[in-house]
């Protein structure tokens, strides 16, 4: 037994809890205890919505209604798709982009290292920028959504306006 061990528990492997009850601790076993027990709610937390999907009053859920319909998912395929090869394209350039800077910054007098960090930085600061144009844009669709929707076309073109004007 370790020696901070024997200090804490005393030599007998044991201490004295709270109320007069004694615990006894074997170190193994506490381990193997304290490891099932995230375990266990990551189980739980997962197992019980399930459970629960099956044990509606109201809404009665059947084998049947989880069944793929073919032509749903190839609705729902052909919506992403765009967005799908938008992003692997842009992970290729960008990993093609990574290789030619590491392979050509070498023959430079800064290294491979400087051109790829200012990469890195240039991305960021377009990361930052864009999503500010997307925060801005995402904002202003329920806006005049509801504007046009009401009829109130001068609105939409005075938020136009002032969109337009910020980004």
């Amino acid at each position: 037994m370790d020696i901070f061990l024997k200090s804490q528990l005393g030599q007998g492997g044991t201490r004295q809890g709270g109320k007069g009850c004694r615990q006894s601790y074997c170190v193994g076993g506490w381990q193997r205890r304290s490891a099932l027990y995230p375990v266990s709610a990551v189980f739980e937390s997962a197992v019980r919505p399930v459970w629960c999907l099956f044990r509606f009053q109201t809404i009665q859920l059947k084998k049947k209604h989880f069944r793929l319909d073919a032509a749903i998912v190839a609705k729902l395929v052909s919506l992403g798709m765009s967005s799908f090869f938008t992003q692997i394209a842009m992970t290729v350039v960008i990993g093609i982009q990574n290789n030619l800077l590491v392979k050509y910054g070498a023959a430079s007098k800064y290294g491979s290292d400087i051109p790829l960090a200012a990469l890195g930085i240039t991305m960021k600061t377009s990361q930052l920028i864009t999503s500010i144009a997307m925060g801005i844009a995402t904002g202003v669709q329920p806006i005049l959504g509801y504007n046009y929707g009401n009829g109130q076309y001068g609105r939409v073109k005075k938020t136009n306006f002032i969109h337009y004007k910020e980004e």
